[in-house]
């Protein structure tokens, strides 16, 4: 059962993800190149997205993981697949773990590094019962067929 948190800035929803099997790309990028890297990794994948389609249990994520001090983690344009996509696809594997996950949609993908500061800096502050987990994912999830006016939803790990 979702936990849903009001503020004035954004809608924060608490609940359960499961994990998931995600085939993809992945890129090594820096936080201050990220809207161009990821771009870039998202135009190199979408080819693929087709060969991934009729395997696809949903739309397609991004995925940032193993953030150092210095702002560089792992970018990963990927779909969620049953385990051994990979061997069919191509694509290289990554498990998203299952857990709590702060959620929030966004309508403007402009909006996504302001949301993702947010939830990391103003709304856990806030809270006595989640913190974000900074070994997690944090996760944007597209819809099928998604274009660029269409909503993102943000799932970001708490521990």
């Amino acid at each position: 059962m979702a936990k849903e948190i009001n503020d004035t800035n954004h809608k924060i929803t608490v609940a359960e993800q499961p994990a998931r099997n995600l085939a993809g790309l992945c890129a090594r990028i820096n936080i201050s190149d990220s809207q161009k890297e990821c771009s870039a990794l998202w135009e190199k994948f979408w080819p693929s997205m087709e060969k991934l389609a009729p395997i696809a249990e949903e739309g397609s994520f991004g995925v940032s993981i193993n953030m150092d001090e210095k702002g560089n983690y792992d970018y990963w344009a990927a779909m969620a697949t049953p385990p051994g996509a990979e061997e069919t696809s191509g694509m290289s594997c990554l498990e998203v773990r299952g857990g709590k996950y702060a959620a929030c949609t966004i309508e403007n993908l402009a909006d996504i590094g302001e949301v993702y500061q947010y939830i990391y800096s103003e709304w856990e502050k806030t809270q006595s019962d989640y913190r974000v987990d900074p070994t997690g994912a944090w996760l944007e999830f597209y819809q099928k067929d998604w274009q660029d006016e269409d909503p993102v939803t943000l799932y970001v790990a708490l521990k």
